[in-house]
């Protein structure tokens, strides 16, 4: 019966490992996932910025040439 109590106990002990693993997976997951979403939020927010330039040029050159 010990040894029954034992295997029982080296199991249990395995499986806690085992979800503390994953566990450790899913948050290193959620952290990329996470990295990931930010650089495509900046990289969406540069494009935005850099067709908000564009429009303020262009709207400039057209004040300028209605101007002259």
């Amino acid at each position: 019966m010990a040894d029954n109590i034992t295997a029982l106990m080296v199991m249990i002990q395995e499986q806690a490992h085992r979800q503390e693993e994953q566990d450790r997976c899913l948050e290193e997951q959620l952290q990329w996932d996470q990295e990931e979403q930010a650089c495509r939020q900046i990289a969406d927010l540069m494009k935005a910025l850099g067709n908000l330039k564009a429009n303020m040029f262009s709207t400039s050159a057209l004040h300028v040439g209605t101007a002259q």
